[in-house]
Protein backbone atom coordinates (compact mmCIF):
# COMPACT_ATOMS: atom_id res chain seq x y z
CA UNK A 1 0.00 0.00 0.00
CA UNK A 2 2.84 2.28 0.70
CA UNK A 3 5.12 1.20 -1.85
CA UNK A 4 5.21 3.89 -3.68
CA UNK A 5 7.31 6.56 -1.50
CA UNK A 6 10.42 4.55 -0.78
CA UNK A 7 12.39 6.35 -2.78
CA UNK A 8 11.84 9.18 -0.82
CA UNK A 9 13.85 8.19 2.45
CA UNK A 10 16.33 6.43 0.04
CA UNK A 11 17.46 8.93 -1.90
CA UNK A 12 18.47 10.91 1.17
CA UNK A 13 22.44 10.11 2.61
CA UNK A 14 24.24 13.15 3.85
CA UNK A 15 21.85 15.86 2.51
CA UNK A 16 20.40 16.57 6.34
CA UNK A 17 22.07 19.91 7.06
CA UNK A 18 21.06 21.19 3.25
CA UNK A 19 17.94 22.92 1.89
CA UNK A 20 18.59 23.76 -1.52
CA UNK A 21 22.63 23.96 -1.54
CA UNK A 22 22.36 25.64 1.68
CA UNK A 23 23.08 24.62 4.98
CA UNK A 24 20.44 24.56 7.00
CA UNK A 25 22.10 24.02 10.71
CA UNK A 26 25.96 22.41 11.72
CA UNK A 27 26.03 19.12 11.10
CA UNK A 28 25.65 17.06 13.99
CA UNK A 29 26.99 13.84 15.42
CA UNK A 30 25.44 11.75 12.63
CA UNK A 31 24.07 13.95 10.52
CA UNK A 32 21.04 13.71 12.47
CA UNK A 33 18.21 16.45 14.04
CA UNK A 34 17.29 13.90 16.31
CA UNK A 35 18.97 14.17 19.83
CA UNK A 36 19.93 11.20 20.73
CA UNK A 37 18.67 9.93 24.25
CA UNK A 38 22.05 9.90 26.04
CA UNK A 39 23.27 13.16 24.47
CA UNK A 40 20.27 15.11 25.98
CA UNK A 41 21.46 15.65 29.60
CA UNK A 42 24.80 17.15 28.72
CA UNK A 43 25.89 20.83 28.80
CA UNK A 44 26.66 21.23 24.93
CA UNK A 45 23.00 20.21 24.48
CA UNK A 46 21.16 21.79 27.31
CA UNK A 47 21.49 25.02 25.35
CA UNK A 48 20.60 23.78 22.22
CA UNK A 49 17.87 24.97 20.26
CA UNK A 50 14.93 22.08 19.79
CA UNK A 51 11.60 21.23 19.36
CA UNK A 52 9.46 18.40 20.10
CA UNK A 53 7.52 15.64 17.82
CA UNK A 54 4.71 13.95 19.18
CA UNK A 55 4.50 10.64 17.30
CA UNK A 56 2.17 7.90 18.70
CA UNK A 57 3.01 7.26 22.51
CA UNK A 58 6.61 8.84 22.44
CA UNK A 59 7.97 12.22 21.87
CA UNK A 60 11.08 12.94 20.17
CA UNK A 61 13.48 16.09 20.38
CA UNK A 62 14.86 17.37 17.67
CA UNK A 63 17.54 20.76 16.98
CA UNK A 64 15.78 23.71 15.61
CA UNK A 65 17.46 25.87 13.34
CA UNK A 66 15.94 28.62 10.88
CA UNK A 67 15.99 26.50 7.80
CA UNK A 68 14.78 23.12 9.13
CA UNK A 69 12.29 21.86 6.99
CA UNK A 70 9.32 19.49 7.56
CA UNK A 71 10.51 16.60 5.49
CA UNK A 72 14.03 16.52 7.17
CA UNK A 73 12.81 15.92 10.52
CA UNK A 74 10.53 13.32 9.03
CA UNK A 75 13.56 11.96 7.22
CA UNK A 76 15.70 11.59 10.33
CA UNK A 77 13.12 10.17 12.67
CA UNK A 78 12.56 7.36 10.29
CA UNK A 79 16.33 7.00 10.27
CA UNK A 80 16.84 7.30 13.89
CA UNK A 81 14.40 4.27 14.43
CA UNK A 82 11.82 6.07 16.71
CA UNK A 83 9.32 4.84 13.96
CA UNK A 84 9.71 2.58 11.00
CA UNK A 85 10.85 4.28 7.25
CA UNK A 86 7.96 2.60 5.96
CA UNK A 87 5.09 4.06 8.15
CA UNK A 88 6.28 7.12 7.73
CA UNK A 89 6.46 7.49 3.61
CA UNK A 90 3.50 9.41 3.81
CA UNK A 91 3.62 11.32 7.12
CA UNK A 92 3.26 14.79 7.92
CA UNK A 93 3.82 17.60 10.70
CA UNK A 94 1.19 19.31 12.17
CA UNK A 95 0.34 21.60 15.06
CA UNK A 96 -1.39 20.04 18.21
CA UNK A 97 -4.60 23.00 18.17
CA UNK A 98 -4.95 22.31 14.59
CA UNK A 99 -4.28 18.52 13.36
CA UNK A 100 -6.30 19.28 9.91
CA UNK A 101 -3.71 22.12 8.50
CA UNK A 102 -0.37 20.16 7.37
CA UNK A 103 2.88 21.69 7.50
CA UNK A 104 4.20 22.46 3.96
CA UNK A 105 6.93 19.66 3.82
CA UNK A 106 9.84 21.93 2.21
CA UNK A 107 9.25 25.23 3.56
CA UNK A 108 11.13 25.92 6.45
CA UNK A 109 9.35 25.92 10.02
CA UNK A 110 10.49 29.10 10.96
CA UNK A 111 8.84 30.14 7.96
CA UNK A 112 5.36 28.39 8.97
CA UNK A 113 5.41 29.93 12.60
CA UNK A 114 7.33 27.66 14.52
CA UNK A 115 9.71 28.52 16.89
CA UNK A 116 11.70 26.82 19.32
CA UNK A 117 10.21 25.07 22.21
CA UNK A 118 7.32 24.22 19.99
CA UNK A 119 5.36 20.59 20.33
CA UNK A 120 4.42 19.17 16.80
CA UNK A 121 2.83 16.02 15.46
CA UNK A 122 3.42 13.37 13.14
CA UNK A 123 0.85 11.30 12.08
CA UNK A 124 -0.45 9.54 8.56
CA UNK A 125 -3.75 10.21 6.92
CA UNK A 126 -5.70 7.20 5.63
CA UNK A 127 -8.26 7.37 2.66
CA UNK A 128 -10.31 4.56 2.95
CA UNK A 129 -11.09 3.50 -1.08
CA UNK A 130 -13.43 1.33 -2.30
CA UNK A 131 -12.41 -0.49 -5.25
CA UNK A 132 -14.47 -1.18 -8.44
CA UNK A 133 -15.22 -4.42 -6.38
CA UNK A 134 -16.33 -3.21 -3.30
CA UNK A 135 -13.18 -3.72 -1.76
CA UNK A 136 -12.04 -1.51 1.14
CA UNK A 137 -8.69 -0.76 1.26
CA UNK A 138 -6.78 2.02 3.62
CA UNK A 139 -4.57 4.21 1.27
CA UNK A 140 -1.88 6.83 2.75
CA UNK A 141 -2.01 10.34 1.43
CA UNK A 142 -0.74 13.33 1.50
CA UNK A 143 -2.54 16.99 0.96
CA UNK A 144 0.15 17.86 -1.75
CA UNK A 145 -0.40 14.66 -3.74
CA UNK A 146 -2.41 14.80 -7.06
CA UNK A 147 -5.52 12.25 -7.24
CA UNK A 148 -3.06 10.37 -10.21
CA UNK A 149 -0.87 9.35 -7.23
CA UNK A 150 -3.25 8.20 -5.43
CA UNK A 151 -4.71 5.96 -7.85
CA UNK A 152 -1.45 4.64 -8.68
CA UNK A 153 -0.80 3.97 -4.96
CA UNK A 154 -4.37 1.83 -5.00
CA UNK A 155 -3.08 -0.33 -8.04
CA UNK A 156 -0.35 -1.70 -6.12
CA UNK A 157 -2.98 -2.91 -3.62
CA UNK A 158 -6.26 -3.62 -5.67
CA UNK A 159 -6.26 -6.25 -8.23
CA UNK A 160 -7.18 -3.56 -11.63
CA UNK A 161 -5.75 -3.74 -14.72
CA UNK A 162 -3.33 -1.55 -15.39
CA UNK A 163 -4.74 -0.67 -19.16
CA UNK A 164 -8.07 -0.03 -17.57
CA UNK A 165 -9.45 3.90 -17.18
CA UNK A 166 -10.25 4.28 -13.81
CA UNK A 167 -12.01 7.67 -11.79
CA UNK A 168 -12.23 8.25 -8.46
CA UNK A 169 -15.33 9.67 -7.05
CA UNK A 170 -16.41 11.24 -4.03
CA UNK A 171 -20.29 11.09 -3.30
CA UNK A 172 -20.66 10.05 -6.72
CA UNK A 173 -18.87 13.62 -8.09
CA UNK A 174 -15.60 12.36 -10.32
CA UNK A 175 -12.17 13.73 -9.10
CA UNK A 176 -9.71 15.56 -11.89
CA UNK A 177 -6.86 13.20 -11.75
CA UNK A 178 -4.43 16.16 -12.15
CA UNK A 179 -5.97 18.21 -8.69
CA UNK A 180 -4.01 17.69 -5.58
CA UNK A 181 -5.92 16.34 -2.69
CA UNK A 182 -5.79 19.70 -0.71
CA UNK A 183 -7.72 21.33 -3.47
CA UNK A 184 -10.62 18.89 -3.83
CA UNK A 185 -12.49 20.26 -0.66
CA UNK A 186 -12.37 16.70 0.42
CA UNK A 187 -12.83 15.68 4.00
CA UNK A 188 -10.50 14.81 6.39
CA UNK A 189 -9.64 10.80 5.89
CA UNK A 190 -12.45 10.80 3.55
CA UNK A 191 -14.27 7.21 1.96
CA UNK A 192 -13.69 7.45 -2.14
CA UNK A 193 -15.09 4.78 -4.75
CA UNK A 194 -12.80 3.80 -7.53
CA UNK A 195 -14.74 3.01 -11.18
CA UNK A 196 -13.40 1.16 -14.11
CA UNK A 197 -14.51 2.44 -17.62
CA UNK A 198 -14.88 0.23 -20.80
CA UNK A 199 -14.35 -3.06 -18.72
CA UNK A 200 -14.15 -5.83 -20.56
CA UNK A 201 -13.56 -9.83 -20.06
CA UNK A 202 -13.75 -11.44 -16.56
CA UNK A 203 -14.06 -8.04 -14.66
CA UNK A 204 -16.94 -6.83 -16.91
CA UNK A 205 -18.27 -10.66 -15.75
CA UNK A 206 -17.53 -9.89 -12.61
CA UNK A 207 -19.53 -6.51 -12.55
CA UNK A 208 -22.40 -7.82 -14.26
CA UNK A 209 -22.67 -10.96 -10.87
CA UNK A 210 -22.53 -8.47 -8.33
CA UNK A 211 -25.34 -6.40 -9.94
CA UNK A 212 -27.42 -9.53 -10.55
CA UNK A 213 -26.85 -10.23 -6.33
CA UNK A 214 -28.10 -6.92 -6.06
CA UNK A 215 -31.18 -7.52 -7.85
CA UNK A 216 -31.69 -10.77 -6.63
CA UNK A 217 -31.51 -9.34 -3.26
CA UNK A 218 -33.83 -6.90 -3.69
CA UNK A 219 -36.45 -9.12 -5.44
CA UNK A 220 -36.09 -11.35 -2.41
CA UNK A 221 -36.78 -8.62 0.01
CA UNK A 222 -40.02 -7.28 -2.08
CA UNK A 223 -41.13 -10.89 -1.93
CA UNK A 224 -41.08 -11.29 1.51
CA UNK A 225 -42.45 -8.15 1.95
CA UNK A 226 -45.25 -8.99 -0.21
CA UNK A 227 -45.41 -12.41 1.54
CA UNK A 228 -45.73 -10.77 4.80
CA UNK A 229 -48.33 -8.10 3.57
CA UNK A 230 -50.68 -10.71 2.06
CA UNK A 231 -50.83 -12.43 5.95
CA UNK A 232 -51.74 -9.45 7.04
CA UNK A 233 -54.80 -9.05 4.63
CA UNK A 234 -55.66 -12.52 5.13
CA UNK A 235 -55.80 -12.10 9.04
CA UNK A 236 -58.02 -9.01 8.47
CA UNK A 237 -60.46 -10.66 6.16
CA UNK A 238 -61.14 -13.45 8.30
CA UNK A 239 -61.42 -11.21 11.70
CA UNK A 240 -63.89 -9.08 10.10
CA UNK A 241 -65.69 -12.09 8.36
CA UNK A 242 -65.91 -13.99 11.95
CA UNK A 243 -67.10 -10.53 13.29
CA UNK A 244 -69.69 -10.40 10.63
CA UNK A 245 -70.80 -13.84 11.34
CA UNK A 246 -71.34 -13.34 14.68
CA UNK A 247 -73.67 -10.13 14.58
CA UNK A 248 -75.56 -11.56 12.06
CA UNK A 249 -75.79 -15.05 14.34
CA UNK A 250 -76.85 -12.50 17.20
CA UNK A 251 -79.54 -10.84 15.10
CA UNK A 252 -80.88 -13.78 14.00
CA UNK A 253 -81.33 -15.02 17.73
CA UNK A 254 -83.01 -11.92 18.61
CA UNK A 255 -85.53 -12.27 15.89
CA UNK A 256 -86.52 -15.70 16.53
CA UNK A 257 -86.66 -14.59 20.08
CA UNK A 258 -89.07 -11.36 19.41
CA UNK A 259 -91.32 -14.53 17.22
CA UNK A 260 -91.69 -16.29 20.21
CA UNK A 261 -92.70 -13.62 22.01
CA UNK A 262 -94.92 -12.39 19.64
CA UNK A 263 -96.50 -16.33 19.30
CA UNK A 264 -97.46 -16.01 23.35
CA UNK A 265 -98.64 -13.59 22.81
CA UNK A 266 -101.12 -14.45 20.33
CA UNK A 267 -101.77 -17.14 22.35
CA UNK A 268 -103.02 -15.24 25.38
CA UNK A 269 -104.94 -12.95 23.30
CA UNK A 270 -107.15 -16.37 22.10
CA UNK A 271 -107.13 -17.95 25.60
CA UNK A 272 -108.71 -14.48 26.76
CA UNK A 273 -111.20 -14.67 24.07
CA UNK A 274 -112.15 -17.56 24.59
Amino acid sequence: MLKSGTAEIKTRSDTTDRVGGKRKLPPGEGGTVVIPKKKRCRGKQAGTQKILIRWRHITIPCTFSALLTPATVIIDIGHSGKAPIAALLKATLTTPDNLLATLQRETPLSKQGIKAGDILTLLVRYATIFDPYDNPHLVAYREEETIQHLLATLRDVSPIPLLSEIILCHNEIQLDHASRFQDCNLPHEPTLHARLINQSGPFLRMRVCVNVNVYIRVCARVCVFACVCMCVCVCVCACVYVCVHVRQRERMCVCVRKNEQARKRKRVCLCLCV
